[in-house]
């Protein structure tokens, strides 16, 4: 039997940081067809890696801009692969792979892991952050979207064809929300009814199959053990990791909100959880710095003494 060529996008970051939803899908994938994984990765134009180890976590990969070309046709046709598997598709890059893979009727695969409910109640705020997003980051984005027309042009799209969806991507990028996977990958994985329901309000003609979500199946996992051992004595602290998310990025926070997101949380444990928890943060690897918060927690100590003295 032949195997199953799964290729997949992601972000360079991807290359030192695991993503449990896709990881987990591959595992099972290999398991039942013997397929294998080839991953295209992309600059996300501002993750930082120096502080990931010098060991990568994927074996088959090649970084999109080692391919020399704006052809992603080209690259198609030298990779081969079966199945095209992408997570949220918010990003141009990805949009112009969907597209000339279903040009060349190869299947594409969409792996949802957003809830929608939250953007669509946030809309005002979700369009002042890409407003800000473009001005900070407005020629990274402006040469991805340029990958997409071309891919347009590629594929045989006609001229007025192209100034309607430039016009339409302006219009709904700075009015309202716009949910991934309306581009019409053959199939959507999404992690709940909820959001399924909310696709399909799109007039989505894709396949949506609801898997759960698998970056779940390791906490409960670890729960179940943790139920198992003995529970800690009452003076030892607990090991609390803050968890933060790309949320700026995405336009649905301003700088602001995850200013005053991080602080409160900060200072909440240092007032009221000092002595039972060591709290740790854990920064988004593809949209935020180190830098950032070591300037942002230093603001916030210096003006915690400045009060207390």
């Amino acid at each position: 039997m032949r195997r199953l060529k799964i290729l997949v996008l992601n972000k360079k970051e991807r290359l030192y940081s695991s993503n449990k939803s896709i990881d987990r899908i591959l595992q099972v994938l290999k398991e039942k067809n013997q397929s294998k994984d080839f991953w295209i990765l992309t600059e996300s134009g501002q993750g930082d890696l120096s502080g990931y180890s010098s060991k990568p976590v994927l074996e088959n990969y090649k970084f999109f801009e080692d391919y020399k070309t704006d052809n992603i046709l080209q690259i198609l046709d030298s990779e081969k692969p079966d199945v095209l598997l992408c997570s949220n598709d918010y990003d141009f890059w990805s949009r112009s792979f969907i597209l000339a893979a279903k040009y060349k009727k190869i299947p594409t695969v969409l792996l949802m892991q957003f809830g929608f409910e939250y953007a669509w109640e946030r809309n005002d705020s979700i369009i002042r952050g890409r407003l800000s997003h473009f001005f900070k980051r407005g020629g990274f984005l402006l040469r991805k979207y340029s990958l997409l027309l071309k891919t347009y042009r590629k594929i045989g799209i006609g001229i007025f064809s192209i100034l309607k969806n430039i016009f339409q991507d302006f219009f709904v990028t700075f009015s309202q929300f716009e949910p991934s996977g309306r581009y019409g990958c053959d199939l959507i994985l999404v992690h709940n009814e909820q959001l399924q329901k909310t696709i399909q309000k799109n007039k989505s003609n894709s396949k949506i199959i609801i898997t759960g979500d698998p970056q779940m199946d390791n906490v409960v996992n670890q729960i179940s053990e943790l139920k198992k051992i003995s529970s800690k004595k009452h003076d030892t602290k607990l090991n609390g990791v803050f968890l933060t998310t790309s949320m700026v990025e995405h336009g649905l926070w301003t700088q602001k909100m995850w200013e005053d997101t991080v602080i409160q949380t900060v200072s909440i444990v240092q007032q009221k959880l000092t002595d039972k928890v060591d709290l740790v943060l854990k920064i988004h690897p593809s949209s935020e710095k180190k830098e950032d918060y070591e300037k942002l927690l230093k603001k916030f100590y210096d003006l915690a003494l400045s009060s207390s003295g």
